[in-house]
């Protein structure tokens, strides 16, 4: 008797074990089609941002988005519209204002065509956000380049580096904040300035050039208008 009712202990027990063994195969199984699933869609989804991306950056070429305040507004807006609330922002500067408009006008009927297209924004703000803001530096330092050539020069001193940028750029190109990214980002990229220096010192200190070299920065150009014209 004793041995029956220990063989079906026994018996009960493999059941257990199998049966276990069979769940566990089984949520195995769920979870490996679950992550295919995910990852499908997480290619879709970068697939689809990283084209429809490319196409309106190269339709509206908005280097103004490089200045980091107009960033920092966006990033606060989508986070604004994703959670339905409200985000209010005082527009003082023209680039600003350029900036709020094309916001509203232009880049968030551009976020409502990529979620109907199967983008949801809710949850990716800073994926949208790191993947806009690089596809606009890209596009405008390629544009750069393509206009004035390599402006900065790899083992430059800032100084060269700055009368590099200002003899090459219009006058009225200089302070643009697309071309600055630029000269900030060459400059870091060549280790002539530190990571840690920010887009507005950089701005403050070639201010603060261009007004201790005015005079040499005028007959440069002169120079250069003569030669043109000769």
């Amino acid at each position: 008797m004793f041995n029956v009712i220990k063989e079906r202990i026994q018996e009960q027990r493999s059941r257990w074990i199998k049966e276990t063994q069979e769940r566990i195969q089984e949520y195995a199984e769920l979870e490996r089609i679950e992550a295919e699933r995910r990852k499908h869609e997480e290619t879709y989804q970068q697939d689809l941002l990283n084209e429809e991306l490319d196409r309106f950056v190269r339709s509206t070429q908005p280097s103004f988005c490089l200045h980091p305040e107009v960033t920092k507004s966006y990033r606060h807006r989508l986070y604004a519209y994703t959670n339905e609330s409200s985000h209010f922002g005082l527009a003082v500067s023209k680039e600003m204002k350029k900036a709020h408009r094309f916001f509203n006008k232009d880049l968030m009927i551009f976020i409502k065509l990529l979620e109907r297209k199967g983008f949801p924004m809710k949850g990716n703000e800073e994926r949208f956000m790191e993947a806009f803001i690089q596809k606009v530096r890209t596009e405008h330092h390629e544009k750069v380049e393509a206009v004035y050539g390599e402006i900065v020069l790899e083992h430059s001193t800032l100084s060269e580096a700055f009368a590099s940028y200002l003899e090459v750029l219009p006058d009225e190109e200089v302070f643009v904040s697309g071309n600055l990214d630029y000269l900030h980002q060459q400059l870091i990229a060549y280790e002539i300035i530190p990571s840690r220096r920010t887009f507005c010192q950089l701005k403050r200190h070639l201010k603060e050039y261009m007004s201790q070299h005015a005079t040499d920065h005028k007959i440069r150009k002169l120079e250069k208008k003569l030669q043109e014209t000769g």
